[in-house]
C-alpha cells in the first residue's frame, strides 16, 4: 500500500499554524512592478543601440534579481509551515519554490 502525506493528516493545515506572512510577498511584488520601468527602458535603448544606457541597465537589472531572490528567501522563511511539516506544508513549500526557479530561468 503506498504511503502518502495526505493520507498521514487529519487536515489540509496543521491545527493551530498561522496563515503566512504576507508582508514579504507584498515587498516581492512591488519590487517587481518597480523594475518593470527599467526593463522597458532597456528594452527602448536596445532598439537604439545606446550601448552606455544598456550597460547602465542591464547593471541594474542584474542588481534587482538577486534582490528578489532574497525576498522570497525571507517569503519562505516566513510561511509559518516547513516542507516537511504536512502535506500542506510540502505543497506549498514546492509551489513557492517552482515559481522561484520559473521567474529566475524563464523559457
Amino acid at each position: 500500500m503506498p504511503l502518502c502525506l495526505a493520507t498521514q493528516g487529519a487536515g489540509w493545515t496543521l491545527a493551530g499554524t498561522p496563515p503566512p506572512d504576507v508582508a514579504f510577498g507584498l515587498a516581492f511584488i512591488l519590487v517587481l512592478l518597480a523594475s518593470e520601468w527599467p526593463n522597458r527602458r532597456l528594452a527602448k535603448r536596445a532598439e537604439v543601440r545606446d550601448l552606455p544606457a544598456m550597460r547602465r541597465g542591464m547593471l541594474l537589472m542584474t542588481a534587482i534579481g538577486p534582490l528578489l531572490i532574497g525576498i522570497r528567501v525571507l517569503e519562505l522563511m516566513h510561511l509559518n509551515v516547513r516542507w516537511y511539516d504536512s502535506a500542506y506544508g510540502s505543497t506549498i513549500w514546492l509551489l513557492m519554490v517552482l515559481h522561484t526557479i520559473q521567474a529566475a530561468c524563464p523559457a
